[in-house]
């Protein structure tokens, strides 16, 4: 999925994760992690590029959610490696910055940058369980021999039968 942010999005996020200790500059970012010897630029530009944190572009600038990070020590919280990690392969850098952003169905309508530290269990669920729907969705269409209807767009329902047994199948497996 590909995401396009507009300047009403990008002050949306910057409320929302304010909250949970607000958002960055790659370079701001990078300066603090060379002040407390956890990095440089060079390293935080890698963690980007494998798609360990999560990061977005606006306005020619990368900006991290500091939520990601423990501010003790400015490591990188395992939990939103874990949570990126499964979600990268469907996701470009805006859209997973959304998703943590955004109430979700399988957390009874909570962000998930709200409860990752709280019920980690629950939102990687919800994680894979978006993951597996977006790749099943795709897969699906892409078959030999599926329904003529298999084009048009399909409406993803969270509440639907199928998506509380990929709820409960993610579940059983952590």
């Amino acid at each position: 999925m590909n995401s396009a942010l507009n300047h009403s999005g990008f002050e949306e996020m910057i409320g929302i994760y304010s909250a949970s200790g607000g958002t960055t500059t790659a370079d701001d970012l990078a300066l603090l992690l060379e002040q407390r010897n956890k990095g440089n630029f060079v390293s935080l530009v890698r963690h980007i590029a494998l798609r360990d944190i999560v990061s977005y572009e606006w306005r020619n600038h990368y900006w991290i959610p500091l939520f990601q990070f423990d501010i003790r020590n400015m490591d990188i919280k395992q939990e939103v490696r874990r949570v990126t990690q499964e979600l990268s392969p469907v996701f470009d850098n805006g859209m997973l910055a959304m998703w943590f952003t955004e109430p979700n169905t399988w957390l009874k309508g909570r962000r998930p940058v709200d409860w990752i530290d709280s019920h980690f269990s629950d939102v990687l669920c919800a994680a894979q369980a978006h993951r597996l729907v977006a790749v099943g969705l795709t897969a699906f269409k892409a078959l030999p021999g599926a329904p003529a209807w298999r084009n048009k767009k399909l409406k993803q329902n969270p509440a639907s039968d199928g998506a509380r047994h990929v709820m409960q199948a993610g579940q059983s497996h952590i």
